[in-house]
Order: C-alpha cells, then structure tokens, then sequence
C-alpha cells in the first residue's frame, strides 16, 4: 500500500496554503490562533514575508519532498536564487560567527537543511499516518530515532503502542521536533505490542496535559516540546479525503488568521493557490466605456504633468510616487486632489465594475456567492480613484490604463491572487485582496468595506515593488500606502 502513503504525501505537500508573516518562530509558537493544527495546513518560514521568496522556498522543498530533487540541488538551487536577492550564504557578520551554519541566516547551509528536511519529514509522517489508517491497523507503535544522537527527551517514547486512533498521536506523532530521527509503524494485534511490552493507555488532562501509562503501571510523563515546534498530524484528516483540502480549509484558515492579526497586531497574508482547474475569467461590465468617462479628466492630468516638468508619456516609476509627488508640489500643484474633471467622472456612488464571483473568493477563502467590485471617488486614505491618484499618478496619464490593469489582473483568470489581513484604526482588520499578472506586470488590490470590494489601488510595475504591493503589508510600509477606517 506504498501507493497510499505516497499519494496523501503528494496531496498534503500540494494542498497547503502559503503563509506570509513577518512572526519569528517564538511569536509562532506563543500564538493561541496560529496553533498547530492551522500551522499544519499550511507552508511558512519565520521572518519570511515576501512572496516570491516564499514561492519559491515552497516549491523547492515540495520537489525535494516528493523525490524530484536531491537535498544537495535543492539546496543549491536556492542558495543561487537567495544571492540573487540579497542574501548572502555567509553573511556579514564578526569573525568568530559561522553564518552558513546559523539558523537565522536564510541563505545559510543549517537554515535551508532545516526548512528541507523539516517540511519532508513531516510530509513522510503524514504519509505514514494516512497508510496506517488506510490499512486499518488497530495499533501504532512509536519507533526510536535511527540518529546516533538521540534526544532524552523522545526515548521516553520509544515502542509505546497505543490505538492507531488515539488522539494521542494528533500532537505526538514524529517529528515531534526538529531534525526528530523518530517514526511510526503499524501494529497489527496485541501478540505483536506484545513484542513491545504491550497496549499503553494515554490520558489527557482539562489542562490538555498528557500522561501515558506503560502496561506494567508505570506513568511517563510528556513535557511539551523544548523549542515550542508541535505539529499536529491529524489535521488533514479531519476532512477524511486529503484531495478536498484545498477548498474548505481556506476558510478556516483564514478565520485563524484574523484572531492572529487580532491578538498580535502584525499583518498576514496568504498566496492563494494557482487557478484550479477549470477557472474562468471575470466578465466586468463596468469597465466598458470607463476610457471614455476619465477621458477629460487625464487631458487636465496631462496638462498637470507637463506644467510639473514631466512627460505624460514616461512617468517615473511606482514605487517614486514621493519624488512625483515632490515634483508636483514644487510646480505649485495639488498633490493630494486630482482634477475636479477627474472625481466628475465617477457618480457619488460609485462605479460598478463587475463581481468577484464564487471561484476568485473561494481562492482566498473568503465565503459568499459574489460580491460587487466598485470604483469609488474615495480620498487620498480610503480606497477609490483619490487614494490611487496620490500614490500612482502615471495611471492616470492614460483614459485607457485604469481599465487595462483591472482586466488584466481581477478579468485574468490566470492572475495570482493573494489575501491580506491587516491590524486597521482601533481594533479593526483591513481585509485586502490583491491580484497580479506578471505577464503585464499588473497589479490590483481591492478592499473589503461593508460586503463590496473597493479599487484600492491599481498599477503596472516591476515585479519587485509589485510584489510589496500583492502583499500589503502594514500601512506604514516604505510603499507608503495607507487607509483609514
């Protein structure tokens, strides 16, 4: 039944979502809303909160996990691409530091070890798991580690038998640490436990502490993990079929998530999954004729950007949106309020662009049937055509580029999409979806206000300043983009 094993290893390594957060591992660990069992579903690294980095952290390590590639290319391969963002291998730090073999070091050798042996041993255990339970062994049996540095603290463990399905194995099945040698294996009736000393018995306190009782009386007592790292195995078979991950689980996750912007106060974002099979693009009505309706309001924009010294036709970039804003001002321009003529273009209202429907909300696991994308006149905090103005005025230097980019990024069915929860004014959570098409190097973000989706902002850029943009981080990001409730 090797088969088994293989394919809910594959489907678990596949289903995950991707985390972005900028939590080290003791803020990880200290979370009561990022516990094990959400942790479970999905891949994250500590401190690592940009995208691609984690896109492409996540699918070496799937490669490696699955057998596609060995941990020295794997390595390799993303140690090239790290150097080529910045990171150095050994780092610059004191002499007496060996950085390729500090954990904090993401380039480092020890780091990329722990990130690609971690994520296949748990893969490996879930594969376990899942041949185990498919089988219907009554009984599993914890095997010692085959390291010849064993830790204490897991011998305490070794050959304990207990029913395959106690819930004692949700939170102890190896690796129950990192770098853990340790495994499992079936036990096919009480003559065979016999082999091991017998059937053990597990009890759980209302604290939710366990004690396990040997079957010659003796109690072993389980001390929590010495480093915080608790994975808990069970998780993807609470939904009973690994290939139904995807969808339900997002949600929850995402509920997770809010409790953890709630309790910490940072931000978090996850990358939804490429588009599923069978995904189709956006009809967005709204956006025929909106050329047309901007149409006299970029000529005064125009007029505004040759009155500043500026070519209409050549910008500078996204992410110097401070120095035009400079430039604007020292022409004795408003910097904040675009042309009268341009907020005419839009009703009080609000302009109805088309819907997000089911399968785009689905994406990023947010419930609902539809939801109505709407342009808005906004202000320079609040999302609308106000708010982008300040922070991308090259948008608005051509009547046809607002709609490009929204076609090309919520009208894509290709898009990469991701969700942003962000700490808001008081105790409130920014909820944020964004969209990007590396092909016309678009980017769009829409948020969430009283069950519509707003145009919060909406650019074309390199992927580099796009990708702080698909993340949205805290609002007083150097991408400076703020809102208010």
């Amino acid at each position: 039944m090797a088969e088994d094993r293989i394919n809910a290893k594959q489907a678990w390594t596949q289903a995950r979502v991707s985390i972005v957060t900028e939590m080290g591992h003791n803020e990880i660990v200290a979370s009561e809303s990022f516990r094990a069992s959400v942790r479970a579903h999905c891949f994250f690294s500590a401190r690592v909160a940009e995208t691609r980095i984690v896109e492409r952290l996540r699918k070496v390590s799937d490669d490696y996990t699955l057998g596609k590639l060995d941990k020295a290319t794997a390595r390799a391969q993303l140690k090239t691409f790290l150097r080529g963002e910045g990171y150095r291998p050994d780092g610059a730090v004191t002499d007496d530091e060996d950085t390729d073999h500090r954990i904090s070091n993401l380039a480092g050798t020890a780091r990329l070890n722990l990130i690609l042996d971690q994520q296949k041993l748990m893969a490996d255990a879930i594969g376990r798991r899942s041949e185990i339970l498919r089988l219907g062994a009554p009984l599993q049996r914890y095997v010692g580690s085959w390291k010849r540095d064993k830790r204490d603290s897991h011998m305490r463990y070794y050959d304990i038998v207990l029913p395959a399905t106690d819930p004692f194995w949700a939170t102890h099945t190896p690796p129950l640490e990192f770098n853990c040698g340790c495994s499992i294996e079936a036990v096919w009736d009480e003559t065979d436990a016999g082999e091991f000393g017998g059937v053990a018995r597990a009890e759980q306190d209302k604290d939710g502490n366990w004690t396990v009782t040997a079957p010659d009386g003796s109690r072993i007592p389980v001390p929590p993990s010495e480093s915080g790292y608790e994975f808990d195995s069970s998780a993807p078979f609470q939904l009973n079929d690994l290939g139904r991950l995807h969808e339900p689980y997002r949600e929850r996750v995402v509920k997770d998530m809010e409790r953890v912007v709630a309790e910490q106060r940072q931000p978090m974002h996850f990358i939804a999954s490429g588009p599923e099979g069978g995904a189709s693009a956006m009809d967005l009505p709204g956006l025929d004729g909106l050329d047309d309706a901007l149409a006299n309001g970029v000529a005064d924009v125009r007029a505004q950007a040759v009155q500043a010294g500026l070519d209409p036709d050549a910008m500078p970039a996204p992410h110097l949106f401070t120095e035009t804003n400079a430039i604007w001002k020292a022409a004795g321009l408003d910097v904040n309020n675009p042309p009268a003529s341009l907020m005419d273009a839009l009703p009080e209202s609000g302009r109805t662009i088309g819907a997000l429907g089911a399968e785009q909300l689905r994406r990023v696991g947010l419930p609902g049937a539809a939801m109505d994308i709407v342009l808005r006149r906004g202000s320079k905090k609040a999302p609308g055509l106000k708010h982008c103005w300040f922070h991308h005025k090259e948008v608005f230097c051509d009547a046809g580029e607002t709609a490009a980019i929204v076609a090309a990024t919520f009208g894509n069915a290709e898009s990469l999409l991701s969700l942003s929860l962000v700490p808001a004014k008081g105790a409130k959570i920014a909820t944020r979806i964004a969209a990007y098409d590396r092909a016309s190097q678009s980017v769009c973000v829409l948020e969430i206000r009283d069950g519509r989706a707003e145009l919060l902002s909406w650019h074309r850029a390199v992927e580099r300043y796009s990708d702080k943009q698909l993340l949205l981080r805290s609002q007083k990001d150097a991408a400076g983009e703020e809102t208010e409730e």
